[in-house]
């Protein structure tokens, strides 16, 4: 699974198709997740969701 995300997320030109394409690969559950934490933790670059860490 992770080959086919890195594979489709290479082909993508814009952050909004890389994150399109991931969204296709995973489950409905690793959906969730991911779009959760989206939500809570707005990606920047300096800053790591604390429970990344």
């Amino acid at each position: 699974m992770a080959d086919l995300a890195i594979e489709r997320g290479a082909k993508a030109q814009t952050f909004k198709q890389a994150r399109t394409a991931l969204l296709e690969v995973l489950t409905p559950d690793q959906q969730a997740m991911f779009l959760d934490s989206e939500r809570k933790y707005p990606w920047a670059p300096h800053r790591v969701p604390p429970r990344a860490q």
